[in-house]
């Protein structure tokens, strides 16, 4: 199994080996592109059991892009968040992505610490990372980034392949295992008001211990001139967090509409759903599973600058827990 990761890994680099030989004595000066992302809000529960309210700062991410040449840069960038576990601080810096690129025309390669590609097309088009992550992020399917390697191909304007291999563990853990994890994805775009994915991945190599996971996905996205927008996704884990016969599955669905450039209305519903293992008497996840809604305003009153003023409702399958009702004004401010 190793020695097939070897060949897969030489063959996605065999290209770059070819097209930047001409880059090999280059004149070109290399320069550096800082950038700087902070979410925050100030959040208010609506219930008698949940009416707490707080300011936060819930993400930072700081970093640079640096341009060596035609084709080649790599990125650095540091993600500062709450750790969300027992941890006794408040706030812990990670090395979110670090990786090398490789771009020639049709063909991108990345290697290191690099994105997935699992939600990028799903992220950009519900466009509130700053809110809410995506479905696939918020519920645990997969993180956000890993070290590994990908590959894009656009073929054209209407066809996107993307392939990668990562760790699995996710960017805040170091491998601990032989467990690789290998993922294809399709974009197209029949019209130019239409997008239609699908991804698929599974895990490869995993140890005795562990069962092998995959995840489908599917995705839809229709925008009308940039004026209204309304896409849904469907996704489905199987053996989560390579735990046997533990499958996650759910949808999402998300639309916006814009009164001005600066001003839009928007609004998302989640359904997240867990199967009963074998034996037990109900859904193994279902701690966790449940329905979400959030409906608001966005203005971006100066470029870099996001405020969105929100409804966000959990509602819990579990009979035992309450509804979760907030208010939440949220502020993203990026260079």
């Amino acid at each position: 199994m190793k020695k097939t990761i070897l060949i897969l890994f030489i063959a996605a680099l065999l290209p770059i080996s070819i097209f930047s030989q001409e880059n090999s004595i280059s004149k070109y000066a290399p320069f550096a592109t800082p950038f700087a992302k902070v979410f925050s809000n100030f959040h208010s529960g609506l219930s008698e059991d949940n009416n707490s309210s707080a300011f936060q700062i819930t993400r930072a991410y700081l970093g640079s892009y640096f341009t060596l040449s035609e084709n080649f840069k790599f990125k650095v960038n540091f993600d500062i968040g709450n750790p969300s576990n027992s941890s006794k601080y408040e706030r812990t810096a990670y090395v979110k992505n670090a990786y090398l690129n490789y771009h020639k025309g049709k063909l991108a390669v990345n290697f290191g610490l690099i994105g997935l590609i699992h939600t990028p097309v799903q992220e950009k088009s519900w466009g509130r990372r700053y809110i809410y992550q995506s479905f696939m992020n918020q519920y645990g399917f997969v993180s956000t980034a890993d070290m590994g390697i990908s590959m894009s191909y656009t073929f054209c304007e209407k066809l996107k392949f993307e392939t990668i291999i990562f760790n699995g563990e996710g960017y805040k853990k170091l491998q601990a295992d032989s467990t690789y994890v290998g993922a294809m994805g399709l974009t197209y775009k029949p019209l130019r008001d239409i997008t239609i994915r699908f991804l698929y991945d599974r895990s490869f190599g995993s140890s005795q211990n562990q069962e092998a996971s995959s995840i489908i996905s599917g995705f839809i996205e229709y925008n009308y001139n940039n004026k209204f927008l309304m896409s849904a996704e469907y996704n489905l884990q199987n053996n989560n967090k390579f735990n046997k016969d533990q499958d996650l599955s759910g949808y999402s669905v998300y639309a916006l509409y814009r009164i001005k450039n600066n001003i839009e209305f928007f609004g998302r519903f989640d359904q997240l759903n867990s199967n009963t293992v074998s034996g037990t008497d109900e859904p193994w996840n279902i701690k966790k599973n449940g329905r979400f809604f959030i409906a608001g305003i966005q203005f971006a009153p100066v470029k870099g600058v996001t405020i969105a003023l929100n409804y966000q409702n959990w509602i819990p399958v579990d009979s035992e827990k309450n509804n979760e009702p907030r208010l939440y004004i949220n502020f993203e401010y990026k260079f």
